[in-house]
Order: C-alpha cells, then sequence, then structure tokens
C-alpha cells in the first residue's frame, strides 16, 4: 500500500512566488489541511438535489395533468420560476445546512413517493436515457458551481471541501464528474467521427484560452491560488484542454474505451505506488525543490505536477470510462428491467473496486487523481444517473402520456454547461474580491450566495432564451 503523507497549501502571489497578502493566506488557510468526509454524507449531499428534481418533475406533471399551463404565458412563467426556486435553493441548502436539508429532503421525497405511486403504472414503449442524463449533467454542474463559492464562507462544513492529500469530500467529486458528464454525452461516447487533429486543437485552444485568462487575471490581481490543488500555474481549463487533445486524437474506439480507461488507471496507480509518483506529486509545496529541472517543460512540469499527473492518469481514464458508457446509455432501452439489472451490477462493481482499491492499495486522492478515486467517480456519477433515468421513466410511464416535463433550468444548464461553468467562476472571483466571505455571518452569507444562484440561474435561463429564438427564426 502507498504511504500516506500529509502537505500543507501554499498561497501564490501576484508573481507566482512566495507568500501574498495576510487576507490571502488566511482564505487559503480556510480551505486547506481538509482530511474530508465519508461517501455516505456526499451520497447523502445529492440525495437533496435530486429530491428537489423529483419535486420539480412532480409540480410540472401536476400542472401539465390539469392543463395549467396550456396557452397560458403568467402560469407557465409562474411554473418556471418555481421549480428554479427550488433547484436553485434545495442546491444551496444542501451545502448550508445539511442536515436540515436532508431532513426536508426525506419529507418531500415522501409525498413525491405517494403522488406518483396513486397514479396507474404502464408498460412503455422503448425509450432512451436523455431525459435522465439531462437532469444528471444539470445537478453536477448546478451543485459545481454553487460549492466554488460557498466553501469560501462558514456556514459551508469544513469537511465538504476539497481534501488536502487523501480523502473523499463533496468538492473532490466535482471535478472528476465535470469531466464525466462531459465525456458521457461526447461525440466519442455517441460513436461520430472524431475531429481531426486541426479541429481538435482549435477546440482544445478555446478552453486553453480560458485556462491562459483565469491564469492571467488571478495573478493580476493578486487572487488567493492554492498550489497544492492543480499546481503554481495550472488550473481545471487546461486539464480539459488536454483531454480534448488525447480524446480526438488517439487511435481509441468507444466501445474499448472501457477496458483502456482501466488499464491506464491501473498502470498509473502502479507507477504511483512503485516507482514513488504519489509521494512526489503530494510533496509540501514549500518542499519542492525545481532548481534540478534540466529545461523549462521539465520545470514547468515540476511546478504543476498535481495538474499534469492527474490529467493524464486519472482524468483521462475517466473519460474513457465515461465515453464507454455513454455510448452504451446512448442506445434505445427495449426492456427497461433487464437494463436496470445491468446497470445495478457495473455499479455495484465499481462501488466495490473503489472502496477496495480506497482501503488496500492507495487512498482516494483527488490531486493525485488515482486508481481509488477514478473508481469512485464513476461508480458516483453511474448510481446518480440511474437514480434519475429510473425516475424520468417511472414518470413518463405514468403520467399516460409518454414523456417527462424536464425542469427549464435544468434543460438550460445542460446545454451550455461549460458556459455556466465559466460563469460560476468569473463570479465567484468577483464576489471573494468584493466581500470578505471567511469573516462573513451567517445571513450575510446567505444573501450573498443566493444572489449569486439567482445569477447563475438568470443568466442560464437568458441564454436558452435567445438560442431558442435564434433557432426559431
Amino acid at each position: 500500500m502507498c504511504g500516506r503523507s500529509h502537505s500543507t497549501a501554499r498561497v501564490v502571489s501576484s508573481h507566482g512566488r512566495g507568500v501574498s497578502m495576510r487576507h490571502g493566506d488566511a482564505k487559503v488557510a480556510f480551505v486547506s489541511d481538509n482530511p474530508g468526509t465519508s461517501y455516505g454524507e456526499v451520497n447523502a449531499v445529492v440525495f437533496v438535489v435530486i429530491v428537489a428534481a423529483w419535486a420539480s418533475l412532480t409540480v410540472r406533471e401536476r400542472c401539465e395533468a390539469q392543463a395549467w399551463t396550456s396557452a397560458k404565458t403568467t402560469m407557465t412563467t409562474l411554473l418556471v420560476g418555481t421549480e428554479t426556486a427550488m433547484l436553485a435553493l434545495a442546491t444551496l441548502a444542501s451545502m448550508f445546512a445539511v442536515t436540515k436539508a436532508l431532513a426536508v429532503a426525506c419529507a418531500a421525497a415522501g409525498g413525491c413517493f405517494l403522488y406518483w405511486a396513486r397514479k396507474s403504472s404502464r408498460d412503455s414503449a422503448a425509450f432512451t436515457c436523455e431525459d435522465g442524463l439531462t437532469l444528471y449533467r444539470f445537478t453536477l454542474a448546478m451543485m459545481t458551481v454553487v460549492a466554488i463559492l460557498a466553501v469560501d464562507f462558514t456556514p459551508f462544513p469544513r469537511r465538504l471541501g476539497k481534501t488536502e492529500t487523501y480523502g473523499v469530500s463533496l468538492m473532490d467529486v466535482g471535478a472528476g464528474s465535470f469531466v464525466f458528464s462531459s465525456s458521457v454525452v461526447s461525440r466519442f461516447a455517441r460513436g461520430k467521427e472524431k475531429r481531426n487533429l486541426h479541429a481538435s486543437l482549435r477546440k482544445a485552444m478555446q478552453v486553453m484560452f480560458l485556462g491562459l485568462a483565469r491564469l492571467a487575471i488571478t495573478t493580476t490581481t493578486g487572487y488567493h491560488s492554492v498550489e497544492s490543488e492543480y499546481g503554481r500555474h495550472w488550473n481545471f481549463f487546461f486539464t480539459l484542454a488536454l483531454i480534448q487533445v488525447c480524446a480526438d486524437t488517439l487511435p481509441i474506439a468507444s466501445h474499448r474505451a472501457l477496458p483502456c480507461g482501466l488499464l491506464i488507471s491501473i498502470a498509473y496507480q502502479y507507477v504511483l505506488c512503485c516507482h514513488g509518483l504519489s509521494a512526489w506529486i503530494l510533496q509540501t509545496p514549500d518542499a519542492r525543490s525545481h532548481e534540478s529541472a534540466t529545461n523549462v517543460l521539465t520545470r514547468f512540469v515540476s511546478m504543476n505536477r498535481e495538474g499534469v499527473s492527474s490529467a493524464c492518469g486519472g482524468y483521462f481514464a475517466i473519460h474513457l470510462i465515461a465515453a464507454h458508457l455513454g455510448n452504451a446509455l446512448a442506445k434505445p432501452v427495449l426492456n427497461f428491467s433487464t437494463w436496470l439489472q445491468t446497470m445495478a451490477r457495473v455499479t455495484c462493481a465499481f462501488w466495490f473496486a473503489a472502496i477496495a482499491f480506497h482501503a488496500y492499495v492507495e487512498p482516494t486522492s483527488r490531486r493525485a487523481g488515482n486508481a481509488a478515486y477514478v473508481l469512485w467517480i464513476v461508480a458516483f456519477n453511474l448510481q446518480v444517473i440511474i437514480v434519475y433515468v429510473c425516475m424520468t421513466w417511472f414518470a413518463r410511464s405514468a403520467n399516460g402520456r409518454g414523456k417527462c416535463g424536464i425542469p427549464v433550468l435544468a434543460r438550460a444548464i445542460n446545454r451550455r454547461q461549460l458556459f455556466v461553468f465559466v460563469v460560476g467562476n468569473a463570479l465567484t472571483g468577483l464576489t471573494n474580491l468584493a466581500v470578505d466571505t471567511i469573516n462573513a455571518d451567517i445571513n450575510t452569507a446567505w444573501k450573498v450566495m443566493t444572489l449569486y444562484v439567482s445569477a447563475i440561474s438568470i443568466v442560464a435561463l437568458s441564454r436558452n432564451a435567445v438560442a431558442e429564438l435564434r433557432s426559431d427564426s
């Protein structure tokens, strides 16, 4: 088993070296040295948002069954506003008031169950997982953009923030799930022809530009940055760009992506444990020496060891596995019972492997992107997808109309996941520059976060409305 190590986060100043302002140090210390929480609590937090989505489906079903929204603009607008508030506030409450939110979610789940249980269920014809994937992608995207700012306030439980070296937490699941949710509906997953190298590089450069813009802004403003998260210069946009290039250029067929992803993850884990890579990646930033680097590229990799290593080993493996599973999820489901049994077995296998690797090989590490992390991300995302597919299948078969009313906010964020993520990052930076988040009281935290999630929702809905108007014209 690989040895455990501990490191201390380091804030990068506006010049990329040394320690930044005292306020920046305080913010970094506020989110550092976190040992994490349990798998169960992470699942419980997500359960709150899942129930909110179920409640939204129930409210929309009731309105459509009574024809309250037919040709009634006011009622339609009210419904969209209601379901948006339910989804957005439930996401925030799941992080700021975990225990209370979970209690409310359990009660709401009971009410939704009673409503749907009284409806006569009908065996429906073949259906697709599209609606379930829409709700799944919305959930992970919404929770990610809310968490990146919520973590800077005191009501957010420290154990749910990113872990320092080993462990699992709510924010640890964010980056991996973003890669998984993007890959599961990618061109690669749907069996479409890969882009050529030129097109792939053009697409990757667009994401690379976002990463460079973020780096330039944080450097210029002296915005606090934790070096032990991705490295001194690296950020998540660079990880996405690297995955994009590898995905579109390597000769891997989608139906072979799962074994290839597992093989990469296990081979990477072998190097982590048996060749000291894990200890090198998790070394304390202040103890790192880059002077021995023979050239600029080697020095860059040394300074950004977390980001480079996890992208090539962990996140690319997640992409391949998700693409393979996405290829299967894109096919019509002819027999729901058979589909559910198969997916349940696959999910249980990944959960078993994740727990086994965590306990007996090397504990889960987001920073290193090790095998335990990869397997956990796959198991976690699969279980959420299964729940949503079951939810939408039951709604479609029970309402007798063969369709399921997906909340407008969910569709909007699902279609523009990266755009919403970029807007969330921008608003998070502006908020941190304008508000002393770590010293804000609970009421201020709730007000700021409510404005933040409202802004995210309004931007997503507005962008979606404009796109729909353009497509209709």
